[in-house]
């Protein structure tokens, strides 16, 4: 059964929050303030994949994935929240890079990029991937009523396959076996 963030107390959200925190490499340090307005930022029957913590615009943020969307959000020193959602399906790509202590994640939604800094080093990778299978969930077909494969069904599978390896989603080896896969199943 799947986590409801939005009705568990607050004593589950902490110890869901601190077995992602684990997960991602991440203190929550940063975060803390962020991760109490969360709930109120997911929808319902919306599940959070994975967080982190990292700066965008000199800010510390909190950048959150769903199976949805991502998240952000910049709780001020005194008040107000900053409140900046992606939909999962406007994301075209999803790429990070690690310095010596550091991990940088990049979103390209849409014309624009978006660079969060200063993530915690193994945190920056491990988000990347989530969204990528985030992402490859998302595109998934929905299962069809016993319908016989044609080539026309192969085709559309290699053209849904081109585009996630376009968008970023998947890497050239995933591809290849994805496509050896479809093209061997003729």
């Amino acid at each position: 059964m799947a986590f409801d963030i939005k009705t568990a107390t607050q004593e589950e959200r902490k110890v869901e929050y601190k077995r992602i925190a684990d997960e991602m490499f991440d203190d929550s340090f940063f975060s803390k303030k962020e991760l109490n307005h969360l709930p109120d930022a997911m929808n319902e029957g919306e599940q959070l994949i994975c967080f982190t913590s990292g700066y965008l615009d000199f800010n510390p943020w909190l950048i959150a994935l769903t199976d949805r969307r991502v998240l952000m959000l910049c709780k001020g020193m005194v008040y107000g929240l900053k409140h900046i959602e992606f939909n999962l399906a406007d994301v075209y790509s999803i790429s990070y890079k690690t310095g010596i202590m550091n991990g940088t994640l990049y979103l390209q939604v849409g014309t624009d990029d978006h660079a969060i800094t200063n993530l915690p080093k193994k945190a920056a990778p491990l988000f990347a991937q989530h969204a990528r299978k985030a992402l490859h969930a998302l595109t998934l077909p929905a299962p069809s009523v016993s319908k016989a494969p044609s080539d026309n069904d192969d085709i559309s599978k290699l053209e849904r396959l081109a585009a996630l390896h376009y968008r970023g989603v998947i890497n050239d080896t995933e591809f290849a076996e994805q496509k050896a896969k479809i093209l061997s199943s003729q």
